[in-house]
């Protein structure tokens, strides 16, 4: 009995291995290993009989055309190659042959599992798949899981066509890859407008991408033609992708009524929306997107009534960094904010300003300042001058400022007010009203008595020296620096931008100032000259003195969060016969202040190029000249200018084009000699002086013999 209990046990153990082995085939299969591309691997773009371009296509690759003659290669105007091109040469020829091992490697992989033909709202893991009625077609989104595995193969197999519709996507998730993923197709593939295809086509005979389609990977077709149309090709280097996930978080403590749904979110990279972006806000788990390892900006519309905020693995502002296999989350928080009340009252600040340039000493507290309404005092009023200002808040109406009269001095309005110091104040109105009072000059007069008071100025001199010893690029006139007087107010020309030695110059009034600039981060400053430790210095009429500020940058002790990104290419074109190639050619990128950046300047190199990491700012990238080339820039402005923000990653090409060689020829024929650039009679004439000169020479040689 227990003999045929084990037996029934056995029996059942071994139906349900094979239940599960028949449910999920590909949970038991071996892992794929890649496919080998050979030489094929740096080409973004290969066909077998030709390629042609409608509208503005940019390639991050190589292009190549074998074996149809290099007529067949017709890219219009509009099409940018970060790559090197290979129309019927030996490179391209061997990429065909490398092509067709990777086409039959893809086409004999097993074992395969057969799925319906429309992939669009399926998700599929790594492993080998072909179609009941051998095409295959995606409508929507296709998501290729690799569950955590970088290396996760997946192979497409068609017998006959591969087509995309208008706006389908592929989206690797988990892990997956764009270099892991093969289309193995049996005819042609057709990549639908606005389309985003993942992965590497090897197709029998043609390729078309449909206007504004772009694509992770290769297009290769063997015997046929690819047809590009506004489209961005981009095969570069295979890296395991991030994930990152956006939350959006919504508090409604001030009666705000918005959901998540009502924000409209940004994943942007070098300021440009990744694929997914922008989408609706959601709460918990959010917005998940799969990115490549970089630096990226998560942002929002404005939305009226509420502030944000950020938190999880972002900076403050939504800077986020990803690496290989990261899984970061950020969440953007929006509290509403409480209504604003219809405000019924009015403020008037009034400032007193007092000014001593002809020798006298009234500071603004001995003015009285009046503010009135029909002719009566406010309240508060009146009040000492004051130059920081008093403030009232008032009822709307019509008021009028003034003071008592005060000798010696005259009396000026600015600010909101008219000239005589009427000012109308509406609800939730904030102005302001100065009065400026001058002094008058002193003089003996006819009766005398009085003293005299000299109006001779004095001379300041105030100059701004720089010292980058630690790795910054500030100059003088990045400074912006002020010379205030005693009640704190800016002089005439103040504030204004530093200069080196001999500075700037100022006409001034006998007294007390103080030499100030404005905050510049990274540096610290240090006064020297006339004035004490901090700036301030007493003039006497007549004084012709100086004040050095002398900043100093300080050695950074962190790497920016966000620094920028420049890739610079050279490209080089021989089709008139010259044999330069990009090292050859010694290309600079320079600051703004003109001068090279560390590792500027270097040999130009083909793709990828010269990599520099700098802070965001402006740079020109420029060339050595070069005999024999015309160069041109694709990237920057066409005289190499670019700008950098924080987190950019932009490529510059400089491309290189030889020129025709001249080559001059001289014929004579019938006797005749060659034209020359001088005249015959000039000619005899030199020759008739040199005989001469010969003779008296003989001459005289004879007569000291």
């Amino acid at each position: 009995m227990k003999k045929l209990n084990k037996m029934r046990f056995m029996s059942l153990m071994v139906t349900l291995i094979l239940t599960v082995m028949m449910a999920f085939p590909t949970m038991i299969t071996a892992a794929q290993p890649t496919v080998d591309l050979g030489s094929t691997e740096n080409f973004a773009v290969l066909a077998g009989s030709a390629i042609t371009n409608t509208g503005t296509s940019t390639i991050n690759g190589d292009i190549g055309l074998s074996p149809a003659p290099t007529t067949a290669y017709t890219p219009g105007t509009s099409l940018i190659l970060n790559g090197a091109l290979h129309l019927t040469d030996a490179v391209a020829a061997q990429a065909q042959s490398d092509l067709t091992t990777a086409y039959n490697d893809a086409a004999g992989r097993t074992p395969v599992t057969t799925i319906p033909t429309e992939l669009g709202g399926t998700t599929l893991f790594p492993g080998v798949y072909d179609s009941a009625d051998g095409t295959f077609q995606i409508t929507g989104t296709l998501t290729l899981d690799a569950q955590g595995d970088p290396d996760g193969v997946f192979v497409f197999k068609t017998e006959s066509t591969l087509i995309t519709a208008s706006d389908s996507n592929i989206n690797p998730i988990n892990g997956a890859r764009f270099c892991r993923i093969f289309w193995q197709v049996g005819s042609s593939a057709t990549l639908g407008t606005d389309s985003h295809f993942v992965g590497h086509i090897f197709a029998l005979q043609s390729i078309t991408a449909n206007n504004s389609a772009t694509v992770q990977g290769q297009l290769l077709a063997r015997s046929g033609a690819v047809t590009l149309d506004s489209n961005t090709i981009t095969n570069g280097i295979c890296l395991q992708s991030a994930t990152l996930n956006v939350i959006k978080h919504v508090v409604n403590d001030n009666d705000g009524e918005a959901v998540a749904a009502d924000f409209i979110q940004h994943v942007k990279t070098a300021g440009a929306d990744v694929i997914g972006s922008p989408a609706p806000g959601a709460e918990s788990p959010g917005n998940t997107y799969t990115l490549l390892a970089g630096t990226y900006v998560v942002s929002e519309d404005a939305h009226a009534g509420y502030t944000a905020s950020y938190s999880g693995d972002s900076d403050d502002v939504g800077n986020i960094t990803l690496a290989p296999g990261d899984i970061k989350t950020v969440i953007v928080t929006n509290d509403d904010i409480p209504a604003l009340v219809n405000p019924t009252t009015a403020t008037l600040n009034v400032i007193k300003h007092v000014i001593n340039n002809n020798g006298r000493t009234a500071s603004a507290d001995d003015f009285s300042l009046h503010v009135k309404t029909a002719g009566t005092d406010v309240i508060g009023s009146p009040a000492d001058g004051d130059e920081s200002g008093t403030i009232y808040t008032l009822t709307p109406g019509t008021y009028v400022v003034s003071e008592d009269n005060h000798v010696g001095y005259t009396a000026s309005y600015s600010g909101d007010s008219n000239s005589s110091g009427l000012i109308i104040l509406n609800a939730g109105d904030e102005k302001t009203v100065t009065i400026n009072n001058n002094d008058k000059s002193r003089s003996s007069g006819g009766g005398g008595g009085s003293e005299y008071v000299s109006t001779t100025t004095a001379t300041l001199n105030i100059i701004k020296h720089v010292i980058n010893d630690d790795g910054r690029i500030a100059v003088a006139d990045d400074f912006s620096l002020h010379v205030k007087n005693s009640a704190g107010n800016d002089v005439a020309a103040s504030p204004k931008p530093g200069a080196e030695s001999p500075g700037n110059t100022y006409r001034l009034p006998a007294g007390t100032y103080i030499v100030s600039e404005d905050t510049h981060t990274g540096y610290t400053a240090s006064y020297s000259g006339s004035s004490d430790s901090n700036g301030e210095i007493t003039l006497a009429s007549g004084d012709n003195k100086t004040v050095t500020i002398t900043n100093n940058d300080i050695a950074s002790a962190v790497v920016p969060s966000a620094p920028a990104t420049l890739r610079i290419i050279k490209q080089v074109i021989n089709d008139n016969g010259r044999t330069a190639v990009a090292s050859d050619f010694s290309l600079h990128v320079k600051n703004s202040a003109g001068k090279d950046v560390p590792a500027s300047p270097a040999p130009g190199a083909g793709l990828p190029g010269n990599t520099y990491t700098l802070p965001a700012g402006t740079y020109v990238v420029s060339e050595d000249n070069h005999i024999g080339y015309t160069a041109s820039f694709s990237g920057s402005d066409s005289n190499g200018k670019i700008i950098l923000t924080a987190g950019d990653n932009k490529t510059v090409t400089i491309t290189n084009n030889d020129t025709a060689g001249q080559v001059v020829t001289t014929t004579v024929t019938g006797g005749q000699l060659p034209k020359t650039a001088i005249p015959l009679y000039e000619i005899l004439l030199i020759g008739f002086v040199l005989s001469l000169v010969g003779a008296i020479g003989w001459r005289n040689r004879k007569r000291y013999e």
